[in-house]
């Protein structure tokens, strides 16, 4: 019993560990001149990470309108996050939750257009965990 425990305390300060370069990978990556995102979605990336830095938040919810390009911000923070090199050497797996079926099918459809993520999906029929970004559904 002891070792079960020994194991979760380890995942739990491996997972802070790689929470804590978060927004540092995403700020570097999103937030630069060569950065794809417009003006209004750089001001709302910048405002969630604000959010966490300066008031220790360790969540935060931005709230945007229809087709103001929130998926394209995720993927992009994806991808931030994916191709560092921190972040790559530990092998970090990302599991993106859905609100159905047809969530699931444009999450992956964004991550590969404007990120270059091959996205698994895990629904139905469909059980790809191979790859290092995951989307479902609950």
């Amino acid at each position: 019993m002891n070792n079960v425990y020994q194991l979760q305390f380890t995942a739990s300060d491996r997972l802070a560990e790689n929470m804590a370069n978060i927004p540092a990978i995403i700020r570097h990556h999103l937030l630069t001149n060569e950065s794809v995102l417009k003006p209004k979605q750089k001001e709302a990336v910048s405002a969630a990470i604000s959010k966490i830095d300066g008031n220790g938040h360790q969540a935060v919810a931005m709230v945007m309108p229809t087709a103001t390009g929130k998926m394209v911000i995720v993927a992009r923070m994806l991808a931030a996050i994916c191709n560092n090199t921190t972040t790559k050497r530990r092998s970090l797996k990302i599991l993106f939750v859905c609100d159905g079926i047809e969530g699931i099918k444009q999450a992956r459809k964004k991550m590969s257009h404007f990120a270059g993520i091959e996205a698994g999906a895990y629904y139905g029929r469909a059980k790809d965990c191979t790859k290092q970004v995951t989307v479902t559904t609950y």
